[in-house]
């Protein structure tokens, strides 16, 4: 949790674009590794967990970057729809990744799945780098990340309407961390049952959002 404030907090104080180059390259690194390491075969349940713990700390410090770099890339008539689609398009990764994976995996190695994520990684450094962001000069000083944190936490109190998302958001993920846990145990008593839970949810979260 303290990651993902300071993350928040870093997307509004730091440069964005090197911001982005940052985390990308950093997961970039990161999942070249795990490839490279499980094609040999010398991946162990340690060095897993590790990586992922590196990987999930990269997305967490990215995630708040790009929520906030999306009305630079759009008009403010055109931001619910952007918001929108991204949503949309994170639930289909959902669907669609873990499908190609299992593709992947059938028919090659593990491996390979971790190498091609890397790869992917390259095109968006690519995009982000040519990306010609524009800077708006301030004649205020620069803010701190701590005072960033307390300005939004300030702000927080006093905003019914972002306490209601938050109170929303904890009861949502209380309960449905609970079907996420239980996945690989119906993945076990039956493929065919977990395939079809991830996409009920996944088609429910897209209705959601349409």
């Amino acid at each position: 949790m303290r990651c993902l404030t300071t993350s928040f907090a870093n997307a509004d104080v730091i440069d964005r674009r090197k911001m982005l180059l940052w985390t990308q390259t950093w997961m970039l690194l990161v999942a070249a590794l795990l490839g490279i390491l499980t094609m040999a075969n010398i991946t162990t349940p340690g060095i897993l967990l590790g990586l992922t713990f590196a990987m999930s700390i990269a997305s967490s410090m990215n995630m708040p970057v790009w929520q906030a770099v999306t009305p630079e890339l759009v008009t403010p008539a055109e931001l619910p729809q952007a918001v929108t689609l991204s949503g949309i398009v994170v639930n289909l990764s959902r669907s669609i990744g873990p499908a190609l994976a299992g593709i992947i995996i059938a028919s090659s190695s593990i491996g390979l799945v971790f190498l091609l994520n890397a790869a992917t990684l390259i095109s968006v450094i690519w995009v982000i780098y040519n990306w010609k962001r524009s800077h708006s000069v301030s004649a205020l000083p620069t803010e701190r990340v701590v005072g960033a944190i307390q300005a939004g936490v300030r702000y927080v109190r006093h905003a019914p309407v972002f306490q209601f998302v938050i109170y929303r958001t904890i009861a949502y993920i209380f309960f449905a961390s609970g079907l996420f846990a239980l996945l690989p145990l119906l993945g076990n008593a039956s493929t065919r049952e977990d395939s079809s839970s991830r996409r009920c949810d996944s088609m429910g979260t897209i209705s959601g959002c349409v």
